[in-house]
């Protein structure tokens, strides 16, 4: 959006311009403004689901034009000037083209606007900190009893229960998960830990973000909790048994301005595993799979956006839900599965790839994994290249991905054209 900033050129007194001139001027400077407040809106929300320095980017310019726009404004209706000898505002105003409820959407819209802009994180994040932004979960799914997270099942779910034990909770707001003494968590961001003990709790930490936009959370029954700041995937503390319970398990608090909320799994992923999101991950297959807008055939299925399955053969996608699709699929079906193995960032973008590519059944199934599983690296990098058919058909396209595929992975360098 380029704001129309035509009302800082000012009529002289005597001059011979129209009222209804200057009218236009500030009514396309408020339908401005009042777009700007749609896209500010737009804009917290995703945000809110998406904490990143790219996602803020792209809006960056809209919003310095907006701000700009509303500086025009503001400085037109604090000066009074005159046409004809008649101050100007009263002409404004007295005529049809700017109401006083346009007047009233301005004067809000300024100020929620500006307190907007000011909050939205991330805005003044520097180069260094881009990865760290871009590198929290882009959805939220409500862990529930029966989840099986990071490889531990989820034993308490939130909300109304039956006390477990004598001194436990009948209405629970947390989620347990069964891990054995000694299971280790990890910093979910860039966090400041504080330490604490309470009879029924045991040993706690409380994890908050520094300079991320993020939920604080509660880490309960620990055998050992490390007060202190801390970067993405430090070690912070030791599951254990102490306080009310009836065995090892992790108790996992999930708090938004100062209240409890259902804990979501992908938070509870990364702190059981130490591993966000991998950016190098979604570089490459962004890169590999090219960006389509509308549905097309994919020999099984209509696919859209980076290669996720569309809901059929009709509308369209934007870059920025593809991207959220993607990430999705790769929270759910393929960073299970690969987190627990013992790889460098750089095999894990290509074994991600990989499990994008064939889905996580087939890679789940293959040699790739039983070899990656065993840490037969090299065994599993050469058994990539026996994926590159569809339907019997060898495909130009899919030796060339096996082939970007094995190179980063037995490379293990980020000096690649698609990192």
């Amino acid at each position: 959006m380029a704001a129309t900033t035509g009302g800082a050129e000012k009529p002289t007194t005597g001059s011979t311009t129209q009222p209804t001139n200057k009218t236009s001027q500030l009514q396309a400077i408020a339908q401005n403004i009042r777009s700007g407040t749609d896209k500010v809106k737009l804009a917290k929300q995703s945000i809110k689901d998406r904490t990143g320095y790219t996602h803020v980017e792209t809006m960056g310019k809209d919003l310095i034009e907006i701000k700009k726009a509303i500086g025009d404004l503001q400085s037109e209706l604090g000066k009074p000037q005159k046409s004809n000898s008649i101050f100007w505002p009263a002409i404004g105003l007295s005529a049809a083209c700017l109401t006083a409820i346009a007047m009233t959407d301005i004067y809000v819209g300024m100020r929620s606007i500006i307190r907007a802009i000011d909050r939205i994180p991330g805005i003044e994040l520097e180069r260094s900190d881009r990865a760290r932004a871009m590198a929290l979960p882009s959805s939220n799914t409500s862990a529930r009893m029966g989840d099986v997270i990071a490889g531990y099942s989820v034993t308490s779910g939130y909300g109304p229960r039956q006390s477990p034990c004598t001194g436990c909770s009948s209405y629970h707001e947390a989620i347990d998960l069964g891990t054995p003494m000694g299971t280790a968590v990890y910093a979910p961001y860039r966090a400041e830990v504080e330490c604490r003990f309470n009879k029924p709790s045991g040993n706690i930490a409380h994890i908050k973000p520094v300079g991320v936009d993020a939920p604080e959370f509660l880490a309960l029954h620990l055998s050992k909790c490390t007060p202190g700041k801390f970067q993405p995937g430090d070690l912070i503390a030791i599951t254990g048994d102490t306080g009310n319970g009836t065995g090892p398990h992790l108790d996992w608090r999930q708090l938004v301005k100062g209240e409890y909320v259902h804990p979501t799994k992908e938070w509870i992923k990364i702190a059981l595993t130490g591993k966000t999101p991998s950016i190098d991950t979604i570089s490459l297959i962004k890169e590999l799979e090219q960006f389509r807008p509308t549905p097309y055939w994919d020999r099984h299925q209509f696919s859209w956006g980076y290669g996720t399955k569309a809901p059929g053969a009709g509308g369209t996608i934007t870059k920025v839900d593809a991207e959220q699709e993607l990430v999705s699929y790769l929270e759910t079906y393929c960073y299970p599965l690969i987190n627990p193995l013992t790889l460098t960032k750089y095999q894990e973008a290509a074994i991600n790839s990989f499990c994008y590519n064939v889905g996580p059944d087939q890679f789940s199934s293959s040699k790739v994994y039983t070899y990656l599983r065993t840490g037969a690296h090299t065994k599993a990098a050469n058994e990539l290249d026996r994926w590159t058919k569809s339907n019997g058909e060898e495909l130009p396209g899919l030796v060339s991905r096996r082939k970007i595929e094995k190179d980063l992975f037995l490379t293990n360098t980020s000096n690649q054209r698609y990192l």
